[in-house]
């Protein structure tokens, strides 16, 4: 979550002195180096634990980066996060938010922007 922070408030940066080309860099590098190389492959091993805490854990941790995620890249890529949001949102209990584009983007928390 420290990263996410991290790539948060570099794409808010990026996006207020209008360096597009950044933010999306720094949003595609954390999506594809870091949440999908990394955690979707460390996850894998506690979603097969046989501790139920373990994974609900794991998959609101993964649920809540996805969607952090597309909110970061929906200004860039709207088309693109709007249909991961609408297949996604029915799966992660976000029935009540009909679309993308309706979601406030993230903030960072100041108190977990240290750490790895």
């Amino acid at each position: 979550m420290a990263r996410l922070n991290q790539v948060t408030e570099t794409t808010s940066n990026s996006v207020e002195n209008y360096r597009f080309d950044l933010a999306g860099q720094a949003i595609y590098e954390f999506i594809w180096n870091e949440f999908c190389d990394w955690y979707l492959e460390l996850a894998k091993i506690s979603l097969q634990s046989d501790d139920a805490e373990l994974q609900r854990g794991t998959r609101r941790t993964l649920v809540t980066v996805l969607e952090s995620a597309l909110r970061l890249a929906h200004p860039i890529i709207p088309f693109i996060t709007e249909e991961i949001w609408q297949r996604v949102a029915p799966l992660a209990a976000f029935r009540a938010i009909p679309s993308c584009c309706s979601l406030i983007q993230p903030l960072t928390d100041p108190c977990s922007t240290s750490g790895p």
